[in-house]
Order: C-alpha cells, then sequence, then structure tokens
C-alpha cells in the first residue's frame, strides 16, 4: 500500500500538468493581406499563428493595392510565465493557460499610378528597328 502511495506522489504530477497556449491573432483592415511572421509566410488575414517565445516579433502586412507594412511588436511574458514562477504553473497546476496576442493593423492604400506601358514600349520598338544594321552583319 505504501508503494502505491509512493508511485501516485511521485508520478502525478506527470499526468497532471498544466500548460501554456502561446497563439497570436492576426487581423488587418482590409482583410486578405499575405502575412509573414518573422519573415515567413503563415497566412492571409484573419489567422491564428502559434508562438513558442517571448520577445520580439516581426510581422509583415502584404496586400495587392496597398503598402506593404512590417511591424515590430514585443511580445513580454505574463505572470504565470516567470522564471520559478512557470515552474508551479505549468507542473502543479493541472489547468492550460490560454495566451493569446492580438495583432492588428491597418494598411494604406498606395497613391501610385502604374503607367502604360505599352505605347512607350511600341515606341522604343520602332526607335531600334530604325537603326541601321552595320555591314558585314
Amino acid at each position: 500500500m505504501r508503494s502505491l502511495f509512493w508511485c501516485f506522489v511521485l508520478f502525478a504530477p506527470t499526468v497532471l500538468t498544466g500548460c501554456v497556449e502561446r497563439r497570436f491573432v492576426v487581423t488587418s483592415q482590409p482583410m486578405g493581406a499575405l502575412v509573414y511572421h518573422n519573415g515567413k509566410p503563415v497566412g492571409t488575414t484573419p489567422c491564428d499563428v502559434p508562438f513558442l517565445y517571448y520577445g520580439v516579433h516581426a510581422f509583415t502586412f502584404v496586400k495587392d493595392g496597398y503598402e506593404t507594412k512590417t511591424e515590430r511588436y514585443d511580445i513580454v511574458a505574463p505572470w504565470y510565465q516567470y522564471p520559478w514562477v512557470d515552474a508551479v504553473t505549468e507542473i502543479l497546476i493541472p489547468y492550460t493557460f490560454q495566451d493569446v496576442q492580438q495583432i492588428q493593423t491597418a494598411l494604406t492604400e498606395t497613391s501610385k499610378q502604374v503607367p502604360n506601358l505599352v505605347p512607350r514600349s511600341l515606341e522604343l520598338r520602332d526607335r531600334v528597328k530604325a537603326i541601321p544594321t552595320p555591314p558585314g552583319m
């Protein structure tokens, strides 16, 4: 009976351990922008992006007709992730903590007009054709 008690005391924390689920919820105005997290594509807005570490994270938003926007966010660890406190919260408390960070941005439309290049290209083609070829070629 005594050995059963010690088995429970030693192995119960491994079964009853908690954890932390970390994720970003990324949105943009307008929706549908391609999102890069630290240079890697993760989807289009709105999207969920899991992460492991706190600190500085870079998000780049790309959408046709809008200026590309890169923003850096300094994500600070919540109280239950501080050193030594996390040992208690992740090992002894059988609860899954949800750390959801909201990333929101507004994109601005590009003001550049794309020129019509077809007339210019036809003009340059005609100018090249008008150049006389040297003899012997």
